[in-house]
Formats: structure tokens, sequence, C-alpha cells
């Protein structure tokens, strides 16, 4: 699946999703609006929109499908799950690693 389809996909599921400006780092952010009216960072991808995606970073406490190759980062942060794929992996997979995200810092924020 490539970045930019991806990010057409979420955003067809809720039309709040923005991209944030990371024009000084090697990553695309993905926010949402909380239920508590913030706008928080749900999810980071590669920087090329015509990438395949082979990681994502996620929340720590998202709920993930058995995956080969999933990593804590030591940023502080808590979009530091990060998630390496193969190209077996379905897009169907990273869609719902990226929604699950979505919810758990739409109601946790």
């Amino acid at each position: 699946m490539k970045v930019n389809k991806l990010i057409s996909e979420l955003q067809k599921k809720e039309s709040s999703i923005v991209e944030s400006d990371t024009s000084s780092s090697n990553y695309i952010s993905l926010e949402c609006v909380t239920n508590k009216g913030k706008n928080r960072k749900f999810l980071e991808l590669p920087k090329n929109y015509n990438e395949d995606i082979t990681w994502l970073k996620c929340h720590i406490d998202t709920i993930l499908p058995v995956m080969k190759d999933t990593r804590e980062t030591k940023d502080g942060a808590p979009i530091n799950k990060q998630v390496y794929f193969d190209n077996e992996i379905g897009d169907e997979k990273i869609i719902n690693i990226a929604v699950a995200s979505y919810n758990k810092v739409k109601n946790l924020y």
C-alpha cells in the first residue's frame, strides 16, 4: 500500500484527519481531533507519498494483530510503537492498524 493511498482511505473514514507540518522531518504525521477537542498526532508514515509503506509508528497502546516486527522507540512520545511490514502484508491490515491508533488517540485525549 502506498502512503498516499492510506492517507486517502483514512480521510474517507474521517474528514477531520489532517497532515501536520513535518517539513524538517523524514516522516509524515497525521493528526485527528480528539473527543476533548484537541488536535493530536496518531500516526507517522514514510515521507514519500508514492512509497510503499514498510513501517509506521502508532500509539503505544494500540492493539495490533500478530506482527513479526514491532518495536517501541525511545523518544518519550506516546506515538512510539513502530511496526515494520514485508511485502506479504495486506492493505486491510495496514488500514486496521492506522484506524486502531486513530481510535486510541481520539478516545484517550
